[in-house]
């Protein structure tokens, strides 16, 4: 991995400002280590590890299951999978299909580099049946403010928890 001598290491180890480039499986990455968001961290590391999984290399980083990988890997090429989220994970799955009908899932937990947390809609939110646009809506300053803190509540940890897992699809009254 080669890193921009200007790159500032701050605490606990973190990257600030300029480019990193990094080869996995000959293919060349380039990022910005500036104020990645989650969605580029997840994209870079799904890239990553489908190439080196494409080349017939086990992941470099994360967890996974030795097993499942064996078998995945006589089943033939992987394809990308859904991505979950964890508090303090992401985790990536890649698909094995077999022309017989049994497919393989194998999962990749990959340590995140700070809390994840969901952000849920807020009730003052108001989404348009009929055009499907998400708008605001009209509060008194003082309900806008109790809004506000029991918002900041629900991303406390052990609040912000119950969004992660399998959720009952949200039926429409």
């Amino acid at each position: 991995m080669l890193v921009c001598p200007r790159t500032i290491t701050g605490l606990a180890g973190t990257r600030y400002c300029c480019w990193e480039l990094q080869v996995v499986c000959g293919l060349l990455f380039l990022r910005y280590t500036s104020a990645m968001g989650l969605n580029a961290f997840v994209a870079e590391k799904r890239s990553k590890v489908f190439a080196e999984l494409e080349a017939d290399l086990a992941p470099s980083e994360g967890e996974f299951s030795h097993e499942i990988l064996k078998e995945a890997k006589v089943k033939g090429r992987p394809q990308m999978g859904t991505t979950r989220f964890e508090p303090n994970a992401i985790v990536l799955e890649f698909i094995y299909p077999e022309k017989a009908g049994s497919t393989t899932v194998l999962a990749v937990r990959i340590a995140a580099p700070e809390r994840i947390l969901f952000m849920p809609v807020p009730d003052w939110v108001v989404e348009s049946i009929w055009q499907g646009e998400i708008d605001g809506s009209y509060h008194f300053e003082s309900e806008a403010a109790r809004m506000l803190s029991e918002y900041a509540d629900m991303l406390e940890a052990e609040s912000n928890g119950k969004w992660f897992g399998p959720r009952p699809a949200k039926r429409r009254e």
